[in-house]
């Protein structure tokens, strides 16, 4: 009507206007549906690059990863030693001090969000202490020794990472220039050499995509034997039994008792079995060290390491 009674438009014109906005007005609508999947698409595409932000800011620069190993000969100590997440109304971790002895096994146990991983993870430089100090042979840890020191770590968590390939790979991801001879060594002083020897595949075996191929003890036999590949002088186990069932976890068990006196352990758990044969027993609760002693002396007291332990059934049966 407006072209007509406006433009003057008749017949052939007419027609030429109607065929235009007909090819035309699709276009429009679907650019129109562009913008709108744009801006909806803006919040998550903030948010990505955030955390991508987060990650580069974090990043090891590459002169920090070729850093020298910075060894473990004395101990490591925590001196009053705080710690607050971004946003927590407390802190996880309060004032906390206490000395982890070379060659020892040292175990911190407590409830799920007590503050035992985040305190694993001060000891191995993946946080910075809001205050306090941590400490190797007295020395602090500062933010240009992290690299060296975390070369000199070797970590198992609960949940290991395999990749979908052999175990020589999984291995060399740990250490690339490792011979097979050091790749058996590692598997041996983990327990995990005998049922690869008894595949025809050996260290060719496909473990799959987060080592399906394998059972849960044996996937977390291989994560501690390539933990050890590296030589470490620290070795962290931060729940690392906790999915086990106790046959398994006693073969894990039996090969870290088999590293005592050359390798410093850390132990963090919430199941009390792990840490029967531990020379010192730290308890958490809310960030903080409750008890302090080994496992004869903690029970004697009657404390909060008794009454976890009785709450497990273990008091009469370790």
């Amino acid at each position: 009507l407006v072209a007509v009674e406006l433009l003057g438009l008749r017949g052939a014109g007419l027609l030429m206007l109607i065929f235009v906005f007909g090819r035309v007005m699709p276009r429009i609508m679907s650019l129109h549906e562009s913008v709108q999947t744009l801006l909806a698409s803006v919040p998550a595409f903030t948010v990505v690059m955030r955390v991508i932000d987060g990650c580069e800011a974090h990043a090891e620069r590459t002169a920090e990863a070729a850093a020298a190993r910075m060894p473990l000969l004395r101990d490591v100590r925590f001196d009053r030693v705080s710690y607050s997440y971004a946003g927590a109304t407390a802190p996880a971790i309060d004032d906390v001090s206490f000395m982890i002895p070379a060659g020892r096994t040292t175990a911190f146990v407590g409830a799920s969000g007590a503050g035992k991983s985040t305190l694993a993870d001060l000891l191995i430089g993946l946080l910075r202490p809001a205050s306090g100090s941590v400490r190797i042979d007295d020395r602090p840890l500062l933010p240009d020794d992290t690299a060296g020191w975390r070369q000199s770590i070797g970590y198992v968590p609960q949940d290991s990472f395999l990749l979908h390939d052999t175990v020589r790979a999984n291995l060399l991801w740990a250490k690339p220039d490792a011979t097979e001879a050091d790749m058996w060594n590692a598997l041996e002083r983990a327990a995990a050499a005998g049922f690869l020897r008894a595949r025809r595949e050996g260290l060719d075996t496909i473990v799959g995509d987060r080592g399906v191929r394998v059972s849960g003890g044996e996937r977390q036999r291989l994560a501690l034997a390539r933990a050890l590949l590296v030589k470490p002088s620290l070795l962290v186990l931060d729940e690392a039994t906790s999915a086990l069932d106790s046959h398994n976890e006693e073969q894990i068990l039996a090969a870290v008792r088999g590293l005592a006196g050359t390798v410093t352990t850390v132990i963090v758990t919430h199941r009390l079995s792990a840490i029967r044969r531990a020379d010192m027993i730290h308890v958490v609760d809310q960030g903080a060290i409750i008890e302090s002693g080994t496992w004869d002396d903690l029970l004697s007291r009657g404390g909060a390491f008794a009454i976890r332990l009785a709450e497990q059934g273990l008091a009469h049966t370790l």
